[in-house]
């Protein structure tokens, strides 16, 4: 037989019913064109909140680096690890000593410290923001930064200028004149001086002591097993530490949930696409059933339907990834330039896979989405189609009349009825609402606002910084009883805990110092370790108030006996980096008495805290009850000051505040720790990853609000037949009305509930896997509030509005009548 080339007919019958029916075939290419473009946008706006994840991990660590090996290092070790398959770069930073004062200021907190050129021009780049000037080559040479400048009073000068410090190294204290040779903003190490390589050969300080390696992996993610490997190829000694960053450490978890997030996007994308081509090719059953009572083929059938679809889904993919290119390309990059996001550390390239995952998930979808119908459509007989309603009825069963009103039942019976419609419904919401759950979430919970706490969650902890200086004699009162008063009286304040201390002396022959400076001299090296010239000790007795002594408390393993502490029996020591066991503590006691006085008093020693807040001078740190140190000692002076706000992160209370320290005659000996500046520093540091995120989340929850709309309309559009019967038997339009929302509401309620379930496991999942900062796990309920009334009100509203245009476009009559 001679072949029937028929594609010419199909092809001019396919455009001829595309023209015929525009209203409906632009909803197919609008389908498709809002899934290529949506589907485009959150993975290309998801790479670069990945991507910003990443840039905030380097800011916040002041380097683009993954492990760190603290202590010192040898030669060996730096060359295993640069030839390890795994190492990508490796940074050396070495310890060259401190600055001990300058001409303006004696309280000064700047390190002095060496960079080789792998750490300062690779792994340190992405973390600077602004240099000029070069890094340090002569030995007299500085590359600084404004902070570090401000620190020593020389906070005006700039790049050329010089000055006087007088700094400390292993070969003891020098005053000399130093240039600066660059300045550098931007992210981590602020208050430090970065010296050339000839100064720190001239420190005495050697690479294997006061020295470290930054080494940067190949590979973003990296398992567990391979980190564990390359610690044991280094073969670090006991004083050696092998620190891992916790995102790298992490990041096969983070790899993990990633993919989960892929995943319900693209499901979410799917499901549109899905939805609107199944019922829509689904609702013409019966105009295909015709086709072939006329004469034409179940082949010919199948490939007008599959034709269409390919036809309108290529313009639609076309149409959708342009519009998202042009979104993620255009309008993000504006975004990130009003953000102030510099465009060498963050730049939205072009991916490939990209553009290839959404042309492969959108025309799979096509695909899939289209098969089943168009299998239907060829399949059926011309009868079968003349009386086809847009599902198949089920058998029919006795059953018992539910509980509930007539309402209820019927709109609980309407999603019974068609399960795989009702199921697409109820994953469609579900996914987009368990996917913004998820993100909201991530980026609520490890936002500015979680991050970095002070001592006792304070909002600005004050300190003398004479406290601090290696020279005892060399403090100075600078925060007393009137300075306290007039922060009292400050509008927005609600609470101060005042650490008080006595400088006391303690006898060389305590067996709690003698143990402890014998362990503390064995961890350090050179003029770091504490001579025992004198006969007794001078360190500060620090004292705390009752409710600091409770929040103490509750950190420690063993509580120590409140009345006990109370009433100066028994006291805690900070952990200066010296070490005790439990035993040990409970069997020492600590003498000491005020300087200047003879007589001696003695305390147990109950615990030892970790908190940073109670380290003074280097010492062992003894911390006791105020209120008994007050009544035990002539005079107690104030070392620091908790202050707790109102209002958290109240902006007008903390200039208050700075006004009152910047006006003091003595402001340049108080240091502060902010947590409103803490937030400031870690919200410059996010570089719009909140923003970025949350675009994602809305995008995706625009997705399933989405499938929901086309979903019911096209399914009420379907049912305008039985609705309009039940209407001429009796029914009103309030009452169809009335079972609308009830068949929405339970949509929303069935949604809801698997979000609970489901999606909260999934979101708990997803964000222990990418929780590399240890953030506390909560739902943000203000966000999640928000996305449920707008789930609710778009599955009351819809049914209505669709409802109301085909009761104003069609007479009863007509739409009993009518039919495809």
């Amino acid at each position: 037989m001679l072949a029937n080339n028929d594609q010419k007919v199909i092809r001019r019958l396919s455009l001829r019913s595309m023209r015929a029916d525009r209203k409906r075939y632009g909803t197919f290419l609008a389908a498709a064109a809002i899934a290529s473009f949506l589907l485009f946008c959150v993975l290309t706006i998801g790479l670069t909140y990945l991507e910003l994840l990443k840039l905030q991990t380097i800011r916040i660590n002041g380097a683009d680096y993954d492990i760190q090996l603290i202590n010192g290092f040898t030669r060996e070790q730096k060359e295993k690890l640069m030839k390890d398959e795994h190492v990508s770069s490796v940074g050396v930073f070495a310890y060259a000593g401190y600055v001990e004062k300058t001409d303006a200021d004696d309280t000064v907190h700047t390190g002095l410290i060496y960079y080789d050129d792998v750490f300062w021009k690779e792994q340190k780049s992405r973390a600077v923001d602004k240099e000029s000037g070069h890094y340090p080559q002569k030995s007299n040479e500085l590359m600084v930064t404004r902070e570090a400048l401000a620190d020593c009073g020389k906070g005006e000068l700039d790049v050329g200028d010089s000055f006087v410090m007088t700094y400390s190294d292993r070969r003891g204290s020098h005053e000399e004149e130093f240039v600066i040779s660059g300045i550098w903003e931007g992210f981590g190490g602020k208050e430090v001086f970065c010296v050339s390589e000839a100064f720190y050969r001239e420190s005495g300080y050697e690479l294997s002591g006061n020295a470290g390696l930054f080494v940067k992996l190949k590979g973003r993610f990296v398992t567990k097993r391979t980190l564990a490997m390359l610690e044991e190829s280094v073969g670090k000694t006991d004083r050696q530490i092998f620190y891992v960053n916790s995102d790298t450490e992490n990041s096969a978890y983070a790899l993990a949930g990633t993919a989960g997030l892929g995943f319900i996007i693209c499901l979410s994308a799917y499901l549109l696409i899905y939805n609107i081509f199944y019922l829509s090719v689904a609702g013409k059953v019966r105009y295909y059933g015709l086709l072939q009572a006329l004469g034409m083929t179940k082949r010919q059938v199948r490939r007008l339907v599959i034709g269409q679809v390919i036809l309108i889904g290529a313009a639609g993919i076309l149409f959708g990834t342009l519009a998202g290119a042009g979104v993620s390309f255009g309008l993000v990059p504006y975004v990130m330039k009003l953000l102030g996001i510099k465009a060498g550390n963050m730049e939205i390239r072009f991916h490939p896979a990209v553009l290839f995952v959404s042309i492969l998930v959108v025309g799979c979808t096509l695909y899939l989405s289209v098969r089943k119908p168009a299998l239907a459509a060829s399949c059926i007989t011309p009868a079968e189609a003349l009386a086809y309603q847009g599902y198949v009825p089920a058998e029919r069963k006795r059953k018992k009349t539910g509980r509930g009103s007539w309402c209820q039942r019927m709109a609980a019976g309407q999603l019974r009825k068609d399960k795989k419609k009702t199921a697409v419904v109820f994953l469609s919401l579900a996914a987009s609402l368990s996917v913004y759950l998820c993100l909201t979430t991530i980026i609520g919970t490890q936002g500015a606002r979680t991050v970095y706490p002070n001592h006792m969650d304070a909002d600005i902890v004050i300190r003398n910084d004479t406290a601090g200086l290696e020279d005892t004699e060399a403090f100075r009162p600078i925060i007393g009883d009137t300075f306290v008063e007039e922060l009292c009286q400050i509008e927005g304040i609600s609470k101060i805990h005042i650490l008080s201390g006595v400088q006391a002396e303690i006898p060389r022959e305590n067996e709690f110092l003698s143990v402890w400076l014998e362990r503390y001299n064995a961890l350090q090296s050179g003029n770091s370790a504490i001579e025992s010239s004198r006969q007794d000790y001078r360190a500060w007795i620090c004292g705390i108030d009752e409710a600091e002594f409770d929040y103490l408390n509750q950190s420690l393993d063993e509580p120590v006996d409140k009345e006990d502490f109370l009433s100066g029996k028994k006291c805690l020591v900070y952990h200066s980096g010296v070490e005790f066991s439990e035993e040990e503590l409970g069997q020492m006691t600590v003498r000491f008495r005020e300087e200047g006085t003879e007589k001696y008093q003695e305390t147990g020693v109950a615990g030892m805290v970790y908190e940073g807040y109670y380290g003074f001078s280097g010492g062992p740190g003894i911390i006791m009850s105020g209120e008994y140190l007050a009544s035990a000692c002539e005079e107690t002076d104030i070392l620091s000051l908790n202050v707790m706000y109102d209002k958290e992160y109240d902006e007008e209370t903390e200039r208050a505040v700075r006004t009152l320290i910047n006006t003091d005659e003595h402001a340049s000996d108080f240091y502060c720790e902010s947590k409103y500046d803490n937030m400031q520093e870690i919200r410059a540091a996010q570089s719009g990853r909140m923003e970025v995120g949350s675009c994602i989340a809305i995008l995706l929850l625009l997705v399933g609000i989405l499938n929901y709309i086309n979903t019911v309309s096209a399914g009420i559009q379907n049912r305008r037949r039985s609705l309009a019967v039940m209407e001429s038997l009796g029914m009103s339009r309030r009452q169809v009305r009335e079972l609308l929302v009830r068949e929405g509401m339970l949509y929303a309620g069935g949604s809801m509930v698997v979000t609970f379930t489901a999606g909260m496991l999934v979101t708990y999942f997803l964000f222990q896997s990418m929780n590399s900062m240890g953030a506390p796990f909560r739902i943000p309920l203000a966000y999640l509030a928000a996305a449920m009334v707008l789930v609710c009100l778009a599955c009351i509203l819809i049914p209505l509005l669709t409802y109301r245009y085909m009761d104003q476009k069609e007479s009863l009559a007509e739409r009993i009548r009518g039919f495809e």
